[in-house]
Parts: C-alpha cells; sequence; structure tokens
C-alpha cells in the first residue's frame, strides 16, 4: 500500500477520504498557495485560466503589500478568492469561456464583496502606507511577483517566516529605499551595506 501522509493512493474508493486542507494563518499562506496552481497552471490549463490565476496571485500580492499580518483576514480573503474561483467556473459553464474571463476584473479593492468582507472582520483597520508609493513602486520584484521585503535588508531583519514580500539581494536600490530603511530599522545590515 503506497501512501503520502495518511492517503492511500491506490484506493480510490469513496472509503478513502482526503485530508483536511491547512486553513491559511497569513497572506502569505495564500500567496504561496496561488502561485503553486499559477505554477501547475501552465502546464495543464489553457491560457485563460493561467491568466485568470495569475490575476488572483498578482491581487494578493499587492494587497498583502499594504496590509498588517491578519490570520482572519487571511482566512476571509481564501473565502473571497474561492468565490472568485466558483464564479469562474460557473460562468464557464452557463456563459462560456469569453465571459468568465471578464470576472478577472474583480480582483480589485472595490469590489463590494470584498469590501463586505472587510467590514465582517473587527480586526482589520486601515493601513496607512508604510512605505512610500514612490519608493515601492520601484522596489525589484522576485520570480514569483512579489516585492523585495525591505526589512530584509535591514539591520532588524525580516523575522516572519511566511513574510508576504521577498528576501532576495537586489542588484541595487531604488532611490528612497535606503532613507526608509533607516528611519525604520536603523540602516542596512552589514551583509548589505554596499548596497
Amino acid at each position: 500500500m503506497t501512501s503520502v501522509k495518511g492517503v492511500n493512493l491506490w484506493d480510490f474508493s469513496a472509503k478513502n477520504g482526503l485530508p483536511t486542507p491547512p486553513k491559511a494563518s497569513s497572506c502569505a499562506d495564500l500567496i504561496s498557495a496561488l502561485s503553486a496552481l499559477y505554477k501547475f497552471g501552465q502546464y495543464f490549463y489553457n491560457s485563460e485560466t493561467v491568466n485568470f490565476i495569475g490575476a488572483a496571485k498578482d491581487f494578493i500580492i499587492d494587497y498583502s503589500d499594504h496590509t498588517r499580518p491578519d490570520p482572519t483576514m487571511a482566512r476571509l480573503l481564501v473565502f473571497w478568492i474561492n468565490s472568485k474561483f466558483s464564479l469562474f467556473r460557473n460562468t464557464i459553464l452557463s456563459e462560456g469561456l469569453g465571459a468568465a474571463t471578464k470576472i478577472s476584473a474583480q480582483f480589485c479593492r472595490s469590489d463590494d464583496k470584498l469590501a463586505a468582507l472587510r467590514d465582517s472582520c473587527q480586526t482589520w483597520k486601515p493601513v496607512t502606507a508604510r512605505i512610500p508609493a514612490d519608493v515601492y513602486s520601484q522596489l525589484p520584484k522576485a520570480e514569483d511577483g512579489r516585492r523585495l521585503c525591505l526589512k530584509y535588508l535591514s539591520q532588524a531583519g525580516c523575522q516572519f517566516s511566511k513574510c508576504s514580500s521577498a528576501h532576495f539581494l537586489p542588484e541595487a536600490l531604488p532611490e528612497g529605499a535606503r532613507k526608509v530603511i533607516l528611519e525604520r530599522w536603523g540602516g542596512l545590515g552589514t551583509q548589505f551595506s554596499d548596497l
């Protein structure tokens, strides 16, 4: 009997249930799941479906860059993304793929259902931009689309094991990034002082 984490991969009968998926505790969990689905989709889905998954992934990456880490909101975002995927699937069946591709435009902060979920989340509070918009827009992106974590480059370092931003050594820092790191975290870490 072949099994992985207690799942019998030879028995496809109803008695062999699938394990319960883990609950998202941060936006990083959601980004990771969407990135994996996007990568999988590039090999097995049509381009319209891959573009839809990519739009969801890009929205969550951008959204997480401007919010506080909050497990409750992360789970609400999972629910919201899942509802958009369900709408996408149902629209393909009822109206066709062309109509379904328009649903990706709903991945925006002004979506009514997202606003209702934010309002229902008692711990959610609007966040002012922690990094100036002009600096943030110039930050380099990793291969998965996430922007560089400035705290990672600082003396304090980033202690989040599941940071929603990317940890890598950039070729150069954009204008103003060094100032933000100095003001917020006391300057660049010694291993990054040559940036």
